[in-house]
């Protein structure tokens, strides 16, 4: 999966320059649906050692937590959200499902 992230951490890094050189509001953002929940905090945080604003969404977050997690995402201030379940989608960049085949 680490290949998998790196690429997807690449993707969201150029998207916001893009939208730094163009003048664009908003960050680049993205959606990364994994199988587990502790997949979604592992995928988390290796995309923040990397840099990008990340957080996590599944069940086992109290409802406060998945709610905080989706308005910071859908706000702008996280670039993407690591999630076992669907939640109310923005325009996004980029949808990745894990784990690779």
């Amino acid at each position: 999966m680490a290949d998998l992230l790196e690429a997807v951490a690449e993707i969201i890094q150029k998207q916001d320059e893009v939208h730094r050189v163009n003048g664009g509001k908003g960050a680049a953002c993205g959606i990364v649906y994994c199988l587990t929940r502790q997949d979604t905090e592992r995928a988390s945080d290796y995309l923040r050692e990397r840099g990008i604003m990340s957080d996590y969404y599944h069940a086992g977050s109290t409802a406060a937590q998945r709610k905080a997690a989706q308005a910071q995402w859908s706000a702008g201030h996280i670039n993407v959200v690591c999630a076992t379940s669907e939640f109310q989608q923005k325009s996004i960049c980029l949808v990745v499902l894990t784990p690779e085949p």
